[in-house]
């Protein structure tokens, strides 16, 4: 969010504190002490409001950052003019014939081109869905190209693989030509090629129920290091157990690079032998082969990071693991998942499922998430509220990257919960699960299980959802057991191995994190507990802010903890408190029924 502060004359220069005084460009001129501070001054919201009496100035810094409108697609004009000689002949060039051509509804116009600031002809990539044009990509003699403005982004020759059982993706349109020239029309192409950025693959979100009955893949992207990172990416989206991959001969990048230097018969045997992806639950130390040589040569999977710089020294984000978030009720848990998701989502483009009972009706739930990320908050009798439009374009952005299970119309046990975020990963690529909180699953184990057992299972279901479909998952879970600290009515700071389910929860997960409330500081205290992989972070405690109106935590500064004392300190201390949990007798550590735990956490926080 950005602030303009100079706009109204305002300095904020000294101000230490997100909430702090400054002086007033209306009224303080005229004060009879000069240096009188009257202006409250928000440095977080930039809402300001003088406190002198008489003055009436007030209002906001802030500079409300411009979002992507909802896209209203339109379509393009035909270009029904038959491929030229000329075009022709560059086609040939290439292997491809006429007759493809007409199969493939290749037609030729003149369009004006970005790249070169005037109108070139063009061979024209026609964009058909259900027989409707809906875009068109135009390439010129110099192999620039340029799809419609404003169109729709789709599969080209997407028709060709309706209702078919196998599918061909190739990465660009001359592919997709190649693979029809030998027969196989069942060809589709990417519109826009691959990138070394977040794979967002918008043109699948519009296609995917092309591919429901496709029983194999083919994926004959290019043999280089972004047609990889597609290849990955559709293998997570379409599913590895009906994906194949294509191997081109070392000379050849792609798959018209084959038909033009090695004939027909050649591309025809490379897509035949096209090899499945591994099977799921085995893997030989071979096919890891190239991956460990990648970590040799290259350094560790990425990983990625928001605007704490506190916090990013303590914990970095990556696709595939799990974070269990623990915390006394009231610390802030919810509200903490949902700033770091709502961070991934602006900076990164994560986009989430979420499943949360606890924030319902769902109304309240969109409404603090617009609060957070428009920076202000909706209906409030101290602050200035958020326009009609600036509500609605903050919905927007949260539309297409937060998707919310409806309570009561989904399956609630941990299989159907994970079933529903399987068919957001096909549908709209979610790259983060957010369960919160766990105890709302319904259990539907085998009787006879105790609870412990229970919660192994479940998190044993989580993690194979989580890396079989490359989801970061987030599963809050409150303690079972809070203890107060001696001679005190606060309770002690809890570990995961106070969850129900004890030792599991710190087993099993990636990352351990744990909410507290300091209310004698005014802080919420983040610490984090556990990180598996040293590249992903270390333990350490980082300090936050939360401001009320808008539901934002910001970083207490040069305030904040990266360590207490040192790394090592500060895992020798949660190390004690996690051996002296395990260290409780048997009989203490019996896991208490839901009902059970929520009548006795009630009436302890009566006492306090």
């Amino acid at each position: 969010m950005n602030l303009d502060w100079a706009k109204y004359g305002i300095d904020v220069s000294q101000c230490k504190k997100v909430q702090d005084m400054a002086m007033c460009p209306k009224c303080g001129p005229t004060q009879k002490h000069k240096n009188a501070k009257k202006l409250s001054v928000n440095t977080v919201t930039g809402q300001f409001n003088c406190k002198n009496v008489p003055c009436d100035f007030k209002g906001s810094a802030k500079v409300f950052e411009p979002m992507a409108e909802k896209k209203v697609y339109k379509k393009p004009e035909p270009r029904p003019k038959a491929v030229g000689a000329k075009l022709l002949a560059w086609f040939n060039s290439r292997k491809i014939s006429n007759e493809t051509l007409l199969t493939a509804k290749v037609t030729e116009g003149v369009q004006f081109m970005p790249q070169i600031s005037k109108e070139a002809n063009c061979a024209c990539f026609n964009y058909f869905r259900d027989g409707e044009l809906i875009n068109i990509k135009y390439r010129d003699g110099a192999k620039h190209f340029s799809l419609e403005s404003g169109a729709e982004l789709i599969f080209y020759n997407l028709d060709a693989i309706q209702g078919r059982s196998e599918a061909i993706i190739t990465e660009g349109e001359i592919d997709c030509l190649s693979l029809i020239e030998i027969g196989l029309t069942n060809a589709v192409s990417v519109p826009n090629g691959a990138a070394k950025g977040n794979q967002k693959l918008v043109y699948l979100d519009n296609c995917i129920d092309y591919f429901d009955s496709c029983e194999k893949i083919i994926l004959a992207t290019d043999a280089d290091e972004p047609g990889e990172l597609l290849k990955m990416e559709l293998i997570r989206r379409l599913g590895a157990e009906r994906c194949y991959t294509v191997k081109y001969p070392a000379d050849c990048k792609d798959a018209n690079e084959v038909l033009v230097k090695h004939g027909k018969e050649t591309l025809f045997a490379c897509i035949g032998m096209a090899k499945q992806c591994d099977i799921e639950g085995i893997f030989t130390a071979d096919s890891q082969r190239e991956a460990v040589h990648n970590i040799s040569k290259n350094g560790f999977p990425a990983v990625v990071k928001i605007d704490y710089i506190g916090l990013n020294d303590c914990i970095t984000w990556r696709k595939g693991e799990l974070t269990v978030v623990t915390g006394i009720p009231g610390s802030g848990k919810s509200e903490i998942v949902d700033q770091i998701a709502l961070k991934l989502a602006v900076i990164h483009r994560w986009r989430f499922g979420v499943f949360s009972p606890e924030n319902q009706p769902t109304e309240f739930h969109v409404m603090k998430l617009v609060e957070k990320y428009g920076g202000e908050p909706i209906r409030s009798h101290s602050h200035q509220n958020m326009t009609e439009e600036n509500i609605n374009k903050c919905i927007d952005f949260l539309d297409d990257h937060f998707f919310f299970m409806k309570i009561g119309e989904i399956d609630m046990t941990i299989d159907g919960i994970l079933s529903k975020a399987a068919e957001l990963v096909k549908r709209k690529g979610i790259d983060g699960l957010i369960i919160d909180p766990y105890n709302y699953i319904e259990q539907n184990f085998g009787a006879g299980m105790t609870e412990t057992q229970m919660i192994s299972v479940l998190l044993s279901k989580i993690k194979i959802f989580k890396e079989k479909y490359g989801v970061h998952v987030f599963v809050i879970a409150h303690p079972t057991k809070l203890r107060k600290e001696i001679g005190k009515k606060t309770y002690e700071l809890p570990t995961l191995y106070d969850i129900s389910g004890g030792a599991h929860w710190f087993n099993k997960c990636d990352n351990g994190i744990v909410v507290n409330r300091n209310k004698d500081a005014g802080l919420t205290e983040v610490h984090i507990q556990k990180v598996r992989f040293k590249f992903v972070g270390k333990p350490g405690v980082v300090n936050f802010a939360y401001d009320t109106p808008t539901g934002r935590y910001t970083e207490e500064g040069d305030k904040f903890k990266r360590e207490i004392g040192a790394t090592e300190q500060y895992e020798s201390t949660t190390n004690k408190i996690i051996q002296g949990r395990l260290r409780e007798s048997k009989s203490d550590r019996e896991e208490e029924t839901i009902d059970e735990r929520n009548e006795r956490i009630a009436k302890e926080m009566e006492d306090i």
